[in-house]
This record gives structure tokens, sequence and C-alpha cells, in this order.
């Protein structure tokens, strides 16, 4: 029997129609996804088109989000919100209120499986694959069409080794991670590939690491981005009262992949994504004192407790010099660092604590001002995104942004 990768396994048993055998890459292969994923600011569009479909209950475990249009200004948002509610009550959906957090970090702490599918009206969707589990971006209607039981057709990607070897230095996150693999595999090109990650480095990163990598893959443009299924992975779900959907993942001796890019860990350090776009990621300390307005550290990519806690150390005794705001990625996460005393450490030192969203990461509250240079730890920085124009916005991990 052909040695299979952890993508192929992944593909293959979710694969429509019970196929025994992956195409090649580049041909056509359709999904039958286990669970679906509406964000509020697509899923009042794609709930629509499902109601449309004539399907009395949804067919996947489908969760539904509030996290994307949270400040409600005016009446649209909040009548949204309340059919989206509905919606998942008259169909069977889970649905998480606006203030419960970011989908994928509530997809992730309570819904993500390893050795499932999920595919969620969001492109950043991908953050499930940290958990081992094929995660994809797609539009709404076609997460509708899954929600119904529909396949999904994608094209058989090739599948490129990321090697990890090393650890990690003190100071150095996952979001460093992510940001030398862009460097190295650029943010075009990439169409219908899969990153997987693989190597010794591996035992140094948690699921939120894992993550938060997986995550920024899509900015590469690849398909979707996975990590094997292991202790770590079984730690954490055991953690969130989940150790019964765990299940190993891990590719066989002698697993071939299109080609293999190498990182050592230990070589990395901190790293900065310039303005804009993700087009120049560059070592931090070259930029050592750069003028900065304003610090936002949240975003799905980095809201984790891990990331959240390692700033408040920092943070603690200290002050911040310029207008700095966080938000965690989840209403769990928030009680977490409130329990362990960090909520207190950030408003002594003056940060304003933000809702359990989006927020800052999609210009939703918190924009620099004019010409203004904000250090963000989220995962994108195109032109206006960050709801001023004018303004520059260059991403590194939690720890530098606070540092800063």
């Amino acid at each position: 029997m052909t040695a299979l990768n952890v993508a192929q396994k992944i593909l293959l048993a979710n694969a429509a129609g019970g196929l025994k055998q992956l195409p090649a890459p580049g041909q056509p292969l359709e999904i039958q996804f286990t669970h679906t994923l509406y964000q509020d600011a697509t899923g009042t569009a794609a709930a629509l088109a499902f109601e449309k479909m004539g399907v009395d209950r949804v067919k996947t475990t489908s969760v539904i989000v509030v996290d994307h249009k949270t400040l409600q200004v005016g009446y649209v948002d909040g009548d949204d919100h309340r059919y989206l509610e509905t919606f998942s009550k008259k169909y069977g959906c889970w649905f998480s209120r606006g203030g419960n957090g970011i989908c994928h970090s509530v997809f992730l702490e309570d819904f993500a499986t390893p050795g499932k599918s999920v595919i969620g009206s969001d492109s950043h969707t991908t953050n499930a694959g940290g958990m081992g589990m094929l995660a994809m971006g797609a539009g709404g209607t076609d997460v509708s069409f899954a929600m119904a039981g529909t396949s999904y057709k994608i094209s058989m990607p090739n599948v490129v080794q990321v090697n990890l070897t090393g650890a990690l230095h003190p100071g150095v996150l996952a979001k460093d991670v992510i940001l030398n693999v862009l460097k190295v595999i650029g943010i075009k090109g990439n169409k219908d590939i899969c990153l997987e990650y693989t190597g010794p480095g591996l035992k140094s990163l948690n699921v939120t690491d894992r993550a938060t990598i997986c995550n920024m893959g899509t900015e590469a443009g690849v398909a979707f981005s996975i990590f094997p299924s292991d202790d770590i992975t079984k730690a954490y779900l055991e953690g969130r009262k989940r150790g019964k959907d765990w299940q190993p993942l891990a590719a066989d001796a002698g697993a071939a992949y299109s080609r293999t890019v190498e990182i050592d860990l230990s070589a990395l350090e901190p790293t900065i994504a310039l303005y804009p776009r993700l087009k120049g990621m560059e070592p931090v300390k070259k930029h050592a004192g750069m003028p900065i307005d304003a610090v936002f550290i949240g975003s799905c990519t980095n809201s984790n407790y891990e990331n959240l806690a390692r700033v408040g150390e920092l943070l603690r005794g200290r002050k911040v010099k310029v207008d700095t705001a966080i938000a965690p990625g989840s209403q769990a996460i928030a009680r977490q660092l409130a329990a362990a005393g960090y909520l207190e450490i950030f408003y002594v030192a003056g940060v304003r604590v933000m809702e359990n969203a989006c927020s800052a990461c999609i210009g939703q509250g918190f924009s620099p001002p004019s010409n203004g240079v904000m250090l963000s730890t989220a995962n994108r920085n195109f032109e206006g995104r960050s709801g001023t124009e004018t303004a520059q916005v260059h991403l590194v991990s939690p720890v530098t942004a606070i540092a800063g």
C-alpha cells in the first residue's frame, strides 16, 4: 500500500463517495465536509441562500458566530444577528452570540476535531488545521451547499512539506514562524498547494501556535495547511474536556511530498511584516526606534491565552507609552486571563481591553490616526484595512508588539 502523508490521509478520509484512491495533483476531488462555519459579515446572505434550498435541517455540524459586526451601530447589524440566531434554531446550528469570541477561536476551542473537515465563509477557517483538521475557506453560498449535504469540488493539491527543526528562542513566537515561512514560499503562486508541517520542531509548538501558523498560510494563497494530531493535540483537547474527540494522525514512513521547505526554529528571530500586504518580512532589529502611534494585540491569529499571558508578564509593573488595545479571542480566554490576574495587569498598564471579537483587525474600532503607524498582531495589513487609509500597519508577534 502506498505511504500517505497527513494531508493525503485527511483528504481521503473526507472524500465524497467513499473514495479508495486519491487523484493525481491538479485533478478534481470532491470533499464531503463534516463541519461548516459562518461568521456574521458573510453569514446573513449565505443563510438566506440556504433557506432557498428546501432543506429542513443542516447535514453537518454547523456553527454560526457573531464576531465581525459587533459594534452594532444602528439597527441593521442587530437585526442580522437576530436573524442568524433564529435561523440557527430553525435548522439545527450552533449559535455563538456577540462577545463569545472570534469564530476561529470559538471553533478551535469547542468544535475542531482531528481527522474531520470544515469549510467556512471566512478565509481564515484554515486556522483549524492546527488541530489536524482539513480546514478551508470558501464563499458563503458554497458553505451553504455543504451544510445542505452537497460535496465541494477542489483540485487535488500538491503537498509541500515544511520540516521544522530546532526550537524557538524566548521572545520568538509562532507568528515569527509563519512570517518566515511566507518569506520563503512567497505570497503568490501557491494555488492548489497544501502546507504540511513535520519534523522534530513540532514538539515545541502547542495547538494555538499551530493554529496561528495555519491561519496565516492563507496569506500565501495555499488551499490549506495542516499539522499532525499528536500528544500535544490530545493534551489540548483534554484541557477543553474534549479528550474523546482526539485521534492520532501522522504521516506514514516513506510518505512523499512535492517539495520540502526547511525551517530551523533555532535560527529564527522576531520578525516584522512591513506595510503593505506582507511585502517585506525582515528582522525587527532592523527597525529599532521606529516611531509608533498605536499597538493592537488581537485577531484570530494571535489572541490566544498563551500569547496574551506573555504580554501580561511583559507589562507587569509597567505602563504603555502609546495607545494600546488588546482583544482576547474568546470569552473563555478572557476569563482565563482574568482568573490569572492578567486583565488587572492590562488595566493598570493603561491598556484598552476590547470586546472578544475581530475588532481592530478588520477596522471595527481602534483605527490609527491619519498618517499613523500601528504595530498589529493581525494577519493582514493591506491599505485601509485598519479603517484609516493613510495609516501604515506593520504585523508582528504579541511579544514584539508590546516591546515596541
